[in-house]
């Protein structure tokens, strides 16, 4: 549930102020949050915390959806809730940290800086498209998965290149090894950045490797936004 307390902190990094549920600015809003480390945006409360209030489930709702069409990709929102602040009515919306490189209509690509919301620049969105192509998937959880859908010769192989490494023999379970280096190996040496390379995962009867391939869509994808963002190119 939303603290309410934190309206009087005033907006920051993680915490956005909206007086109204208009879609551009939550748009612009909703993908500087999920562009950097996500956070909350109150809807009825002015830039300086004062409380409006007349904030409406309904009313969010439909600039909500007018405010994805705005945003490419669309940004996921978590959950909404309608509380009283002050005895007004204001709207507080989660949104979470995307693992997507997320831009307005016009090729914008914003992030927070402190309270307000920051177009960047052709090398920063490339910047920041690589960090977000190399440094979630390698820690992104497959739903679903167990220890039996690790794959064991590259878990084997994984031991093999660690002891030469460390010099040191592993002398505990394969078992133990899965769950405490999981994250590593899943980075260690992927076949192309972004990609993981296990666990291999059941579906429907049959085992499948997980492996994400978004890393190339986003660079293609700042790479245009950063052509986007330098002056005097054109679309």
């Amino acid at each position: 549930m939303f603290d309410s307390t934190q309206i009087k902190k005033g907006a920051g990094l993680n915490l956005a102020f909206l007086p109204k549920p208009e879609p551009q600015p939550m748009a612009e809003t909703l993908v500087a949050l999920a562009n950097s480390d996500g956070g909350i945006l109150v809807v009825g409360v002015q830039p300086d915390g004062t409380v409006l209030g007349q904030a409406y489930g309904e009313a969010v709702e439909s600039a909500l959806q007018k405010a994805e069409e705005l945003c490419n990709p669309p940004v996921v929102v978590g959950a909404w809730e309608q509380v009283e602040v002050e005895q007004k009515p204001v709207v507080a919306i989660r949104v979470p940290r995307s693992i997507e490189l997320h831009a307005l209509a016009d090729g914008r690509v914003l992030v927070r800086s402190g309270s307000d919301n920051r177009p960047l620049g052709g090398h920063e969105i490339r910047r920041l498209a690589t960090d977000k192509s190399t440094g979630d998937f390698e820690i992104e959880t497959v739903s679903g998965a167990t220890i039996e859908d690790f794959d064991p010769e590259i878990i084997e192989e994984f031991i093999q290149k660690r002891n030469e490494r460390t010099r040191q023999i592993f002398s505990g379970k394969r078992e133990t090894c899965s769950l405490r280096w999981a994250p590593v190996m899943t980075a260690w040496s992927p076949p192309w950045p972004g990609c993981c390379c296990l666990p291999n995962i059941r579906s429907n009867g049959c085992r499948k490797r997980a492996s994400f391939s978004s890393s190339s869509w986003a660079r293609s994808h700042a790479a245009k936004m950063a052509w986007r963002a330098t002056p005097g190119a054109k679309n």
